[in-house]
């Protein structure tokens, strides 16, 4: 599979992350992401785990009304790389990971 196609895929479960969310458990939003996949296996389980972190950090960073500029440097990241994340071109690092779980603990 290309890296377009994955970036394809990301950017869609990235949606149904955020369209579907807010109704259903995380581990419910896991099963149907997985369920929708076909069985090449296209995203790994910390690939749909980050996905859906990165929706709920989304949905908490426009709840308090953050610009991209002060949610970059909440997460000591630059703008573009915190667009990159928003827009499903890449997955956060394991570091960016930890201080995103943080932000919505």
């Amino acid at each position: 599979m290309g890296i377009e196609d994955k970036d394809f895929i990301i950017r869609q479960v990235k949606q149904v992350a955020r369209g579907l969310g807010m109704l259903l458990s995380k581990n419910s939003l896991k099963e149907f992401i997985s369920y929708e996949q076909t069985e090449a296996d296209l995203l790994r389980d910390d690939e749909l785990e980050a996905i859906i972190l990165l929706a709920d950090v989304e949905a908490k960073v426009k709840k308090e009304k953050l610009s991209e500029q002060a949610a970059a440097e909440k997460f000591e990241m630059s703008v573009a790389e915190w667009e990159s994340l928003l827009h499903g071109s890449r997955l956060p690092t394991s570091k960016e990971k930890q201080a995103l779980i943080a932000f919505l603990v």
